[in-house]
C-alpha cells in the first residue's frame, strides 16, 4: 500500500517485526529439529537484529542446545571409552535434574565395572599364574548380571581351591608312606578323571606294597627258621624252638606239634 509519514514508519516497523519473528521461528525450528529429531548436535540459532525478549529467547534456545550438546558428547566420550576397555574415565559435566542423575548413574556403573574387572583379574592372576589359592572377588554394590558373574568367578575359584588342596593333601600323605588315603572331592570333567586316576594309582601302590610286604615277611622268616633249625636233631627241641619263634609272628596264644608214630595215635609234643 502507498502510505507516507507515520503510517509508513508503522508499516516498516511491522514488516521488520514480521521478518524477525519469521527468522526467529525458522531458526528455533531448525535447531529443535536438528537436536531433537535428527540427533545433530552443535547447532545454534542465528536471528539478526533481534533485541530484548526475542534476543533473550534466542540466547536461551542456544544455551539449551549448547548444554545438551556438551552433555551428550561428554556421555558419548565416556561410554565409548568404557566400550574400548578404558575404565579410568569419569563423566565430569555441569548438569542438573535428570541429566545429573544420569551422570551419577554412569559414574557408578564405571566404578562397579572397574572394581569387577580389578577383582576378577586379581583372582585369575593369583589362581592361574601365582598359584595362590583361596582368593575371592569382592565387588560391593554389584547386582544383577554383575553379581551373578562375581558369584560364578568365586564359585570357580573356591571349587578349584578345594580340589587342588584335596589332591595335594593326599599326595603329601602318599609321599610320607601313607597309602590308606584317597581323594574324596566333588569334581567333574578332566578334574574328575584326574582324581579317579590318582585314586587308582594309590590303590595299585597299596596292593603292590602289601604284596611286597607279605613276600618280604615270608622270605625273611623262612630264612630265619632255616638258620635256627640247622643242626637240630631232637624233635622236642625243634618243636619248642619253632613254637617259641612262630607264636609271636602269627599272634597265637597256644600251639602244639603232633608226632605221627605209625599205627599208634599221634601224641602231642
Amino acid at each position: 500500500m502507498d502510505v507516507r509519514g507515520e503510517i509508513l514508519e508503522l508499516k516498516n516497523t511491522i514488516n521488520t517485526m514480521v521478518d524477525q519473528l519469521s527468522s526467529f521461528a525458522s531458526e528455533v525450528t531448525r535447531v529443535a529439529r536438528e537436536v531433537g529429531t535428527e540427533g545433530k548436535l552443535g547447532g545454534q540459532a542465528e536471528v539478526k537484529g533481534v533485541a530484548g525478549t526475542w534476543k533473550d529467547l534466542t540466547d536461551n534456545v542456544n544455551l539449551m542446545a549448547s548444554n545438551l550438546t556438551n552433555q551428550v558428547r561428554g556421555i558419548a566420550k565416556v561410554v565409548t571409552a568404557v566400550a574400548n576397555g578404558n575404565l579410568k574415565r569419569k563423566l565430569v559435566l555441569e548438569a542438573k535434574g535428570e541429566i545429573e542423575e544420569l551422570a551419577e548413574t554412569i559414574n557408578n556403573m564405571i566404578d562397579t565395572l572397574a572394581t569387577f574387572a580389578d577383582q576378577v583379574t586379581t583372582v585369575a592372576r593369583e589362581v592361574g599364574i601365582e598359584g595362590k589359592l583361596g582368593g575371592q572377588a569382592s565387588v560391593p554394590g554389584a547386582a544383577g548380571t554383575w553379581r551373578d558373574l562375581t558369584d560364578n568367578v568365586n564359585r570357580m575359584a573356591a571349587a578349584l581351591t578345594t580340589q587342588v588342596r584335596a589332591i595335594a593333601e593326599v599326595a603329601t600323605a602318599v609321599t610320607k608312606g601313607d597309602l590308606s588315603r584317597s581323594i574324596a572331592v566333588d569334581a567333574a570333567g578332566e578334574v574328575a578323571a584326574l582324581k579317579d586316576n590318582l585314586n587308582e594309582m594309590i590303590r595299585n601302590l597299596r596292593d603292590t606294597t602289601e604284596k611286597n610286604t607279605a613276600q618280604d615277611w615270608l622270605k625273611t622268616n623262612l630264612a630265619k627258621f632255616t638258620r635256627l633249625l640247622q643242626g637240630q636233631r631232637d624233635l622236642l627241641a625243634v618243636s619248642k624252638l619253632i613254637l617259641s619263634e612262630l607264636a609271636p609272628l602269627v599272634s597265637m596264644q597256644h600251639g602244639v606239634f603232633y608226632l605221627n608214630e605209625g599205627r599208634r595215635a599221634a601224641k602231642p609234643i
